[in-house]
């Protein structure tokens, strides 16, 4: 990008800021006739902001959107953000009486981990804790799983637990569709598909999570295996 245009790196395609193609540069026209470029411009990105997250639709722009005609950014898109996931921000601001201050939270730190396992697979390892007695045995002392429940909502799920006074994983686990997990241990946060932020005294939940985020990357790479070899 110089200012005046857009260019894919692999072909020098180069796009308008508004994301028209302009040309197809070292390829002629097709025999049967010009090019329709239109055809070939970029998708818009439709980019909310809500309490501090950034959430981008890297959907077409088409018909069947139900955001058709919705600004790309702005007041609008924020709103319809809100509108589309009412029941996860309600939740986020409160609704059962326990809010996520997502705003009490300064970046630690961030990680990533590559996965040798399809990206669905880790999600539903993550919505559902019925293996924790299993394969998390410091996080299995830390939650009653006598009371352990998952609860559906229109576009989120919650894991719910009772927790031993003090421990790491005292707080709120959210799942929003389709790959943003939520966790806020009461005096830290870690957001995964976004910033991880959380308080300068919660190394312990920093440390809790990594162990089991690595004991959960075991189990979803063992399934894929057994799912490659079809057993």
């Amino acid at each position: 990008m110089d200012g005046r245009f857009l260019s894919r790196e692999a072909s020098r395609s180069p796009f308008s800021l508004e994301g028209k193609l302009l040309g197809v540069p070292h390829f002629s026209e097709p025999k049967d006739g010009k090019l329709d470029r239109s055809e070939f411009n970029l998708w818009p990105m439709r980019v909310a902001t809500w309490r501090g997250l950034i959430f981008v639709q890297a959907t077409p722009n088409s018909p069947d959107d139900p955001h058709s005609g919705v600004a790309l950014t702005g007041q609008e898109a924020d709103d319809a953000f809100i509108k589309a996931n009412k029941a996860f921000c309600d939740r986020m601001n409160g609704s059962n009486g326990n809010r996520v201050p997502l705003e009490d939270f300064s970046l630690h730190s961030t990680t990533s981990h590559k996965l040798n396992c399809n990206w669905k697979l880790y999600i539903e390892n993550y919505l559902e804790g019925y293996h924790i007695p299993c394969m998390h045995p410091s996080l299995n002392k830390q939650v009653d799983m006598k009371q352990y429940f998952v609860k559906v909502g229109d576009g989120y799920v919650e894991h719910v637990s009772p927790t031993a006074p003090g421990a790491a994983y005292e707080g709120t686990w959210l799942w929003h569709h389709p790959t943003l997990a939520i966790n806020h241990y009461g005096e830290g946060q870690v957001s995964r598909d976004a910033d991880a932020a959380v308080k300068e005294r919660t190394m312990n939940a920093i440390a809790t999570s990594t162990e089991v985020t690595h004991e959960d990357i075991q189990i979803v790479e063992a399934t894929q295996r057994g799912l490659d070899g079809g057993g």
